[in-house]
């Protein structure tokens, strides 16, 4: 099999363990926790207690009633591989294998079910190899400039997922499109939130890259407009996008590609529930200007077709667009050519003269208007149109709230059966293999 060495996620000479900038969390958001074995310092297997964050894992040293010692490591990148030993009584011994960039250690832990405890949390935060050992492929769903979605059942349980696939080679052609990936699995696997498409898993092989993704049964938005919605189907579904939006600006994400393809409805009795999916053009816009034209015809807000710098107001204005179309039915610039809608779209020839906005309220007209303001300046922020558009239309909130699980543990000592080991087994996945059977 030919190999596209040129592209990988794994950036090279990165350091691992760092020393920490902070005291020890005991109180943050964790995956796991629990004892692990390695030789990183010595011959001997030596166990010592591990905290698995959301990016970090932490090794703590020694501990006193008043001070704990530990080291953080990046697990950003990191690449994980699992596997099996056996010695000369052909008793098992299990654990997996982390990798980033020179640094690379043999983790032992108890027994298979404490293997598997450890990999399913990992495989959130690393990079795993080897999607067919855990995923079966079952045809392509959907295509892209740079990708190929593909339905994927996992066999440990049946579930179905959607997997975005990437050509390692395309990514090497262009070092935007590989930074834009990375950015991506970035942002997702930052991301928490009901109406967002969590990011699962992340493959790297030789010749793709691997995003396991939530699989909806629904269809896009774009081809749920052939029915122009109410006035209050579109207040619900604008309180639903300006919610995530206000979230997405809490974190400090501009999403940059707001437009009915990425919207996928997953309630044919209301169409107001939605996922939004395709975060490939998304950035962190903290601290940094913004200046590349990402968007889509229709959708463009004129700082971006104006080649200013930009932040979130960008998707507001797409949002404002997207507000017109869902009572229109069609986009505002649509245009028989790509370079008329832009055209249109630069000069935001937005106009409200058919009979449909003879029925729609004064303030939705309003609403639009400043969502698509020229000047960002003055176009209102996701949470001020929210709450705005909350009281107008006269609708309830819907507080979608997330609680993380909080560390509360105590470092009690177990031990480990250790031998000498004459065999090897490794393996990419943290699939019970019995559940094929």
């Amino acid at each position: 099999m030919a190999k596209s060495a040129n592209f990988q996620l794994q950036p090279q000479n990165a350091p691992f363990w760092t020393k920490p900038t902070a005291a020890f969390p005991v109180q943050t958001a964790i995956a796991h926790c629990g004892f692990l074995y390695s030789r990183e310092a010595n011959t001997q297997l030596t166990p010592l207690f591990y905290v698995l964050t959301a990016s970090r894992l932490l090794k703590v040293q020694w501990w006193t009633d008043t001070e704990v010692r530990f080291l953080e490591g990046n697990l950003q990148w990191t690449t994980i591989e699992a596997f099996e030993e056996r010695d000369r009584e052909q008793t098992s011994r299990f654990g997996f294998n982390l990798r980033r960039g020179d640094w690379g250690c043999d983790f032992y832990v108890v027994g298979k079910g404490e293997l598997d405890g450890w990999l399913e949390k990992l495989g959130e935060v690393a990079i795993l190899g080897n999607i067919q050992e855990d995923y079966e492929i079952q045809g392509e769903i959907g295509r892209g400039g740079q990708s190929v979605v593909y339905l994927g059942r996992f066999r440990a349980n049946g579930m179905k997922v959607a997997i975005k696939s990437y050509e390692k080679r395309q990514l090497a052609e262009s070092k935007q499109r590989g930074d834009s990936l990375r950015s991506e699995i970035d942002i997702l696997r930052f991301l928490s939130h009901p109406s967002l498409a969590k990011l699962h898993r992340v493959y790297e092989s030789d010749l793709t890259i691997d995003l396991v993704m939530d699989f909806y049964d629904g269809i896009p938005l774009s081809k749920a407009l052939y029915q122009p919605f109410t006035e209050t189907e579109s207040f619900k579904f604008m309180l639903n996008l300006l919610d995530i939006l206000d979230f997405l600006s809490d974190k400090h994400i501009v999403h940059r590609d707001i437009k009915p393809e990425n919207i996928i409805l997953t309630d044919r009795a209301d169409r107001a529930n939605f996922k939004l999916i395709d975060f490939g053009l998304a950035k962190w816009y903290e601290g940094v200007d913004l200046c590349d034209g990402s968007g889509s015809p229709g959708y463009y807000a004129p700082e971006i077709l104006k080649k200013r710098t930009h932040g979130p107001k960008v998707d507001i204005y797409a949002a404002g667009v997207l507000f017109y179309t869902l009572l229109e039915g069609v986009n505002p610039f649509h245009s028989p050519t790509i370079a008329e809608t832009i055209r249109r779209n630069l000069e935001n020839d937005i106009n409200f003269d058919s009979s449909v906005w003879r029925g729609v309220s004064p303030t939705v007209i309003s609403a639009i208007r400043v969502m698509t303001n020229l000047n960002p300046d003055e176009r209102m922020n996701a949470h001020d149109l929210h709450t705005w558009l909350l009281r107008i239309s006269g609708l309830k909130p819907v507080h979608k709230k997330l609680f993380p699980r909080r560390l509360s543990a105590q470092l009690d000592t177990i031990t480990l059966r250790v031998g000498n080991s004459s065999s090897r087994e490794r393996r990419s996945s943290y699939r019970d293999k019995s559940a094929d059977k």
